[in-house]
């Protein structure tokens, strides 16, 4: 008897959680070797090109070697409370956060996190945009590069409050109120310009896994002007709509992403707009290897979005994609050809001048786990 009674605290003991059963850690390095096929004799020319910063690049930065990003996510998910910080490193930080301070620029995500009840969760702080197919982490794309559309006409982070009420297992419902477009409110690119919000909203619809449908619209006063010698400006509005549409069957995955983006006039005394389309495939060959394409078209038919430079582009990539353990991707962008147009296309540095064509492949290698 005596024994029987000494082992039933022993066993709810051991099934008693402990605080840090809450708590998960994430972290993942990202490096590549890049090569430019018009072998310009500047090694940077890739993203400085001939007519000065190629706007569409992301964080492939360089011609030959160069580290994108080392990261650190670190979350406690608790019952009803949680909180998030994602620390992100190395050049592709700066290009994704774009803020000189030296602790600041090493934030991409900072919220804390409330869930009332198992639907409807609220985050606070400052967090990675709801819109868009491709997201800075590339394992988590298809292809090891991350497309145009992505890079030149999506927002990154936002700083404000998000609401997120999932209705059934098909729908969901996301809400944004939030400084603004890559703003912390303590610099980004930028302050926002005037006293309202922007305001977001998306809907979910996942039937199963062979369709996933995200549809979003995001809005707010485009001008700028408050500041201790400007008057207030909190008209103009902006308006960007994003569909996204994904899924699997089988071996085979799909994604699209197609954006719309009405811009103010700004003085120009008229508002313009600029749109993008992307689309991709990708087919597991074995349990290790696989392939995947992308292709994409990005117009600005005022030349008011992309100013001073082409009002159109087009790329096309392709990509080898190799996993022999878990936790590792290596990915070949054997090859990703680009066409700007528009007077000022030619902007990829050559030996001898400049072309509207740019190609280049790009190999990375990306480590990431956690638990």
């Amino acid at each position: 008897m005596v024994l029987a009674q000494t082992a039933e605290p022993l066993a709810e003991e051991a099934t008693e959680e402990r605080w840090y059963d809450d708590i998960s850690l994430g972290a993942f390095a990202d490096a590549f070797y890049s090569v430019d096929w018009h072998m310009p004799s500047n090694p940077q020319a890739w993203t400085t090109g001939a007519a000065g910063d190629i706007p569409h690049r992301a964080y492939d930065y360089t011609n030959g070697f160069g580290l994108a990003f080392a990261g650190l996510d670190v979350a406690y998910n608790g019952e009803k409370v949680g909180a998030t910080l994602s620390l992100r490193y190395g050049a592709g930080a700066a290009r994704l956060i774009g803020n000189d301070n030296p602790v600041l620029s090493t934030i991409a995500q900072a919220f804390v996190t409330w869930t009332p009840n198992d639907k409807l969760t609220f985050d606070l702080g400052q967090f990675g945009t709801i819109y868009g197919a491709e997201v800075a982490e590339n394992w988590q794309n298809m292809n090891y590069t991350r497309g145009a559309l992505y890079y030149l006409m999506q927002p990154f982070y936002h700083t404000g409050l998000r609401a997120a009420y999932q209705v059934n297992d098909t729908f969901g419902l996301t809400a944004l109120v939030v400084n603004g477009t890559n703003l912390n409110g303590l610099g980004g690119f930028g302050e926002d310009g005037n006293h309202s919000p922007h305001l977001g909203l998306q809907a979910t619809i996942t039937p199963s896994d062979a369709l996933n449908l995200a549809v979003g619209w995001y809005g707010g006063a485009g001008g700028s002007g408050f500041g201790p010698n400007a008057p207030d400006d909190d008209g103009n509005w902006e308006h960007f709509f994003d569909v996204v549409v994904n899924g699997s069957v089988g071996k085979l995955s799909y994604i699209g992403n197609f954006d719309f983006y009405v811009i103010p006039d700004a003085g120009a005394g008229d508002a313009a707009f600029y749109w993008g389309i992307m689309g991709g495939l990708a087919y597991s060959l074995t349990d290790t290897f696989g392939v995947a394409g992308r292709l994409e078209y990005l117009d600005d038919p005022k030349g008011r979005y992309i100013s001073g430079m082409y009002d159109g582009l087009f790329t096309a990539t392709a990509t080898l994609d190799y996993k022999p353990v878990k936790n590792l991707a290596i990915r070949l962008d054997a090859i990703r050809i680009e066409k700007a147009f528009g007077a000022g296309a030619d902007i990829y540095a050559t030996k001898d001048g400049a072309s509207s064509v740019g190609i280049t492949s790009t190999l990375g290698v990306v480590v990431f786990g956690g638990y």
